[in-house]
């Protein structure tokens, strides 16, 4: 399982998105079931403000708990 968190003003984060749409592989790996992308669209690359930092930890804490109710 994997979680991709990216933050949407951010040019690292454009980068991998350029990366991933022009790569087959990228493409693949990011259509699995087993693999969950979230974007925050407001936030920066380093999520600096309280209220982003607090949205990462939620996604990535519903996200763990997915994992355990699974069984993975």
């Amino acid at each position: 399982p994997i979680l991709f968190v990216l933050s949407g003003r951010d040019l690292t984060a454009d980068e991998f998105r350029e990366v991933v749409r022009s790569d087959s592989k990228w493409q693949r790996l990011f259509e699995s079931d087993n693999v969950l992308k979230v974007e925050l669209a407001d936030s920066d690359h380093t999520f600096s403000s309280q209220k982003w930092r607090d949205e990462v930890a939620k996604i990535t804490l519903q996200w763990i708990n997915q994992l355990e109710l699974k069984g993975t």
